[in-house]
């Protein structure tokens, strides 16, 4: 099922994007540090560990301000301001008591809020986190990770990623420093750093928390080590400290069942059935987020006539091939037996991907007589023995077709998601009445960035 995806404001007119999933007693899970609701699908234990705090209760997200599909120009990244989307979620979720699942850089929200409201937190759920930052890191130490995400975000989202147990992801590393690069650009990662690190020493509020406590950490983590759950739990009155022996990072090797299933017997409900699989063999998976691309050759059918049925043909292979070889160097999966006339149909996990490889393909395009209409979009597809299907496709094939030769036209999705990473500008074209779509739907054409 495709996750609804809805917006709220803060107090200070930032705004907030957050889902609500599911039916049951309310629990609100913060963030960990930077991520985006589009893209953890992309990493399994992330998802399996939501997937079983939601388990018959009403989930609610969020993507914290400047990150992910949230307001990404703000200033304000202040233990304050952060605690505002928080309030903000909160409110517009029309949820009146709750439980609040805190983790990572968002545990000294999770703390503070349930310290705030007691009336309104039924429980207080710690993960891998903290209540001082400098016990975390010292000042230096962030001073020289926010310098690094401003001068080289790729090289900070993969120090990021090992320090919290490079070794414990194994075939997911890749995945999750694209993911926290991707949910922000570098200077938010840093303003991130300065000023929520700055401001969060919630050391304070432990004592006044009243709301039942479970503090869990893991025995060998780097980063949010045993002794930071400790600090926590004794200065909580009542609060319960789990400590887990598995891996040493958030996301190791079984720690989202334990996490879960720590949860659920603390609030006095049934554990989760086990973590839905992820495919039986690459044969079949359920719904998740892509990115679309649709390229096809421009008036293919003059061409024959021009240059002759071989002439065009041995020109289109040799195009396919490089479009092929393109797409699959910048991380896509071509589909075969499934195109739009002389073209080729692409998935992408990441929407920048995804853009990288529409204008590489332009690019080998004007190497030949051939030019391309090229359209992009993104959104939940299903994939079944090595093919994927959804009106995410159909509305890319579509988009494809409304593209002007040599150009790259994409959906208002695309553009949300690649905005502010893409190195690209999106020139609005207005909404368009599809054939076969119900609602008109608004496309930007690709510019070079000046």
């Amino acid at each position: 099922m495709e996750r609804e995806i809805r917006y709220c404001t803060t107090e200070d007119g930032i705004r907030i994007a957050y889902s609500v999933e599911g039916e049951g007693p309310a629990i609100v899970a913060c963030p960990f540090f930077v991520e985006s609701l589009s893209l953890t699908h992309l990493l399994a234990p992330h998802e399996d560990m939501m997937r079983g705090l939601g388990y018959r209760r009403t989930l609610v997200r969020f993507d914290a301000r400047g990150t992910g599909l949230s307001q990404r120009d703000v200033d304000d990244f202040s233990h304050g301001g952060l605690l505002r989307d928080l309030d903000a979620v909160i409110d517009a979720s029309k949820i009146e008591r709750f439980a609040i699942f805190g983790s990572g850089v968002s545990g000294p929200r999770a703390i503070d809020y349930a310290a705030l409201h007691p009336d309104r937190v039924t429980a207080l759920l710690l993960y891998s986190t903290f209540a001082r930052p400098a016990d975390v890191m010292s000042d230096a130490a962030t001073q020289a990770f926010a310098q690094l995400a401003e001068t080289n975000w790729q090289a900070a989202a993969q120090a990021l990623t090992d320090l919290s147990g490079r070794l414990d992801y194994a075939g997911l590393n890749v995945d999750v420093s694209n993911v926290i690069r991707e949910s922000a650009d570098g200077s938010v990662a840093a303003r991130l750093l300065r000023q929520a690190f700055a401001t969060s020493d919630v050391t304070a509020s432990l004592a006044r928390v009243r709301a039942p406590t479970l503090v869990m950490q893991q025995r060998q983590t780097q980063l949010f080590t045993a002794a930071l759950g400790q600090r926590i739990a004794s200065g909580i009155p009542g609060a319960r400290l789990v400590l887990f022996d598995v891996g040493t990072s958030w996301l190791g090797d079984g720690a989202a069942r334990l996490v879960s299933d720590a949860v659920a017997a603390f609030l006095g409900d049934a554990p989760a059935p086990g973590p839905a699989p992820t495919g039986d063999g690459g044969r079949q998976t359920g719904p998740g987020l892509r990115t679309v691309l649709f390229t096809d050759i421009v008036d293919s059918t003059g061409l024959t006539e021009r240059l002759g049925d071989a002439a065009f043909r041995e020109q289109a292979r040799a195009l396919d091939e490089a479009m092929r070889d393109a797409i699959t160097a910048r991380g896509g999966t071509t589909v075969e037996g499934k195109v739009l006339g002389d073209g080729v149909m692409a998935v992408f996990s990441s929407a920048v991907r995804a853009l990288e490889a529409a204008s590489d393909c332009v690019d080998v395009s004007e190497r030949s007589d051939l030019r391309l209409h090229v359209g992009v979009h993104a959104g939940d597809v299903t994939e079944e023995n090595g093919n994927f299907y959804g009106g995410v496709v159909n509305v890319a094939a579509r988009i494809c077709g409304l593209c002007e030769p040599g150009g790259i036209l994409v959906s208002a999705t695309v553009r949300d998601l690649a905005r502010t990473s893409s190195g690209v500008m999106f020139e609005d074209r207005g909404e368009h009445a599809l054939k076969g779509i119900a609602d008109p739907v608004r496309v930007f054409a690709v510019r070079a960035a000046e």
